[in-house]
């Protein structure tokens, strides 16, 4: 079984949906450093905080972020249709 990692995917389309163009943008509204945004962007690695800083930014939950490889999604029918859309 996998790990719990932020789904870089889900940011990039929830990005595009609020109209935030890049990952400066994107760090300067989450209060985290460019760096750290994209490490955790890339390698999907977080810290409760910094999940809780990018869900507020995007204005999702938490949830809405994360998956868990080898374990099917949740039945997250709105977010289905977001990514389905993309």
């Amino acid at each position: 079984m996998g790990t719990i990692r932020v789904d870089k995917q889900r940011v990039k389309v929830l990005m595009a949906i609020r109209g935030i163009d890049n990952y400066q943008d994107l760090a300067t509204k989450t209060g985290m450093h460019y760096n750290n945004l994209l490490r955790m962007v890339n390698t999907g690695r977080f810290s409760v905080d910094s999940l809780e800083q990018l869900a507020n930014a995007l204005s999702v939950n938490p949830i809405d972020l994360i998956v868990t490889p080898g374990y099917p999604d949740p039945n997250l029918e709105p977010l289905a249709r977001i990514l389905a859309a993309a």
